[in-house]
C-alpha cells in the first residue's frame, strides 16, 4: 500500500466521514454542495463516520460519466413496462404478495393478498 505514512492516511480517510473529507480538501460551499450530495445519497448523514470510501465510490462513478436513459429516468421505466406488455405481461401496483409461488425451476409467481395467483 506504499510508505508507512500513506497507509495511515488510506486507514484514517476510510474512518472517517464524507463530511470530514470534504472539509479536509474543499472551502468553497459551492464545491462542497456536490461531494455532499453524493454522499447523502447512500442514505446516511455526511458526518457518519465509516462511511467516506461509500462516499468516495459515490463520485468515482462520475468518471467517466453515468449512464441516463434518452428522455430521463422516468424514460426506463415507460420502456420496462411497454417490454413486459408487449411480450404479454401484466403489471399489477399495489398488490401486497402474500407469497412467492416456487417450484423446481425457481419462482414461478406469487400469491397475492386477496388470493389469486399470478
Amino acid at each position: 500500500m506504499g510508505a508507512a505514512n500513506q497507509t495511515l492516511d488510506f486507514v484514517r480517510t476510510m474512518f472517517t466521514s464524507p463530511l470530514d473529507v470534504i472539509n479536509e480538501y474543499f472551502d468553497a460551499e459551492f464545491l462542497k454542495a456536490p461531494p455532499a450530495r453524493l454522499a447523502a445519497e447512500l442514505s446516511t448523514p455526511p458526518s457518519q463516520k465509516n462511511m467516506a470510501v461509500g462516499s468516495i465510490m459515490m463520485a468515482l462513478r462520475h468518471n467517466p460519466g453515468m449512464a441516463r436513459p434518452k428522455g430521463g429516468t422516468g424514460a426506463l421505466t415507460q420502456a420496462l413496462v411497454r417490454c413486459v406488455q408487449a411480450l404479454g405481461g401484466e403489471i399489477c401496483t399495489d398488490q401486497p404478495v402474500q407469497q412467492f409461488l416456487v417450484d423446481d425451476d425457481g419462482v414461478a409467481g406469487v400469491r397475492i393478498a386477496s388470493g389469486q395467483e399470478l
